[in-house]
């Protein structure tokens, strides 16, 4: 019996603030996604430039940037702006 009392203690005393910045760290994350990863219209998926891998190159060029193509993203609020895959195709 105080086994189950020690552990409704122990949840009821879990630290307030830290689940309030883990609250306010998920909704920066989900505002940084929506600015930088955008839709093609083209090939229907969602895409972004990866940025580490694209800083790691020595000579960084327009045309030496990676893209990340993400095959079953959510496109719902993405600016719509055709891939350079899709450019280079037409």
């Amino acid at each position: 019996m105080s086994s189950v009392i020690e552990d409704l203690v122990k949840r009821l005393n879990t630290n307030p603030t830290k689940k309030y910045a883990d609250m306010e760290y998920k909704k920066t994350d989900a505002k940084l996604v929506d600015k930088y990863v955008k839709y093609c219209k083209s090939c229907k998926r969602c895409w972004e430039i990866d940025v580490q891998a694209t800083r790691n190159q020595k000579n960084l060029q327009s045309e030496n940037v990676i893209i990340s193509h993400y095959i079953d993203f959510p496109s719902y609020g993405k600016k719509k702006e055709i891939c350079k895959q899709c450019k280079e195709r037409s």
